[in-house]
């Protein structure tokens, strides 16, 4: 199974097999948000991520078009897009065929 509703956490865990890590992340779309890293052997680690990301990109959109910068963002690189849609992809096809493992392409 790709991903499963945990009703504990009322979150989202995506498990691409059994022994990889698995995350969680919290269902809502709030600007604050952590996500917590299962390892093997019971081990965790929680990242804090202050911001949704999208007004992030949108000023260093609007900080590259204007010239003020003269370095480019690197999350905004064709890699980095091509990488967001394989995880999109693969959720889908997973959906499709009822939550059956479905492999991430690599970029």
């Amino acid at each position: 199974m790709l991903y499963k509703k945990s009703k504990e956490a009322n979150s989202t865990i995506f498990a691409p097999k059994p022994n990889f890590p698995r995350v969680c992340f919290s269902p809502y779309l709030v600007p604050d948000r952590t996500a917590t890293v299962y390892g093997e052997g019971g081990t965790s680690r929680t990242i804090f991520y202050p911001f949704s990301g999208v007004t992030e990109e949108l000023k260093a959109f609007f900080r590259d078009i204007s010239g003020t910068s003269k370095e480019q963002e690197p999350r905004l690189s064709y890699v980095e897009g091509a990488r967001d849609v394989a995880v999109l992809e693969a959720m889908l096809e997973s959906g499709a065929r009822n939550g059956a493992v479905i492999p991430v392409k690599k970029f």
